[in-house]
């Protein structure tokens, strides 16, 4: 029977960068969330970890919605465990601004994570769209599992109708 493989990827800066899918070393599997994010969603089928060096010291403010936690493949699951970082829980912040996580599809697991002044905003138009899930939305092709995970003010708000 083949083993389920592994894969690490280190976050390693408390920044947030978007040029162009964030900050990201395949050579040593290390970056910012973003970056470590996205080599997630384009992995290979396995086992992912994001943990988190103990040089994130600070809050990590996000400079856009994070990436969808969208593992395609079935066999995908992934950790995201801030214990390594200084003070063994990394914050995470929206900047009341952007939402937290988004998980879209696959098994997930968010532990050590807090998450703060997140917003979420409904789209406008007809009817409106809905806000929902401002720290944490569940797709309905997600299995998420969450563990020492706190949400500090978050806002989840519909947008405006029109005619």
């Amino acid at each position: 029977m083949p083993l389920c493989s592994v894969t690490t990827y280190t976050v390693t800066v408390a920044t947030d960068s978007l040029v162009p899918n964030g900050s990201f070393s395949s050579g040593t599997n290390t970056g910012d969330l973003r970056g470590c994010l996205n080599a997630v969603n384009k992995g290979a089928p396995g086992t992912y970890i994001i943990a988190f060096s103990s040089a994130v010291s600070s809050a990590i403010t996000l400079s856009g919605m994070l990436p969808l936690l969208n593992l395609t493949q079935s066999s995908n699951i992934l950790t995201v465990d801030g214990s390594g970082a200084t003070g063994g829980v990394v914050t995470i912040s929206g900047a009341s601004t952007y939402p937290g996580f988004f998980a879209y599809q696959g098994t997930v697991t968010l532990q050590n994570l807090t998450v703060e002044n997140v917003l979420s905003q409904g789209g406008h138009g007809s009817g409106g769209g809905l806000g929902a899930g401002a720290g944490l939305f569940i797709g309905k092709n997600a299995a998420v599992t969450i563990n020492n995970f706190t949400i500090n003010t978050g806002v989840a708000t519909g947008g405006n109708g029109g005619f």
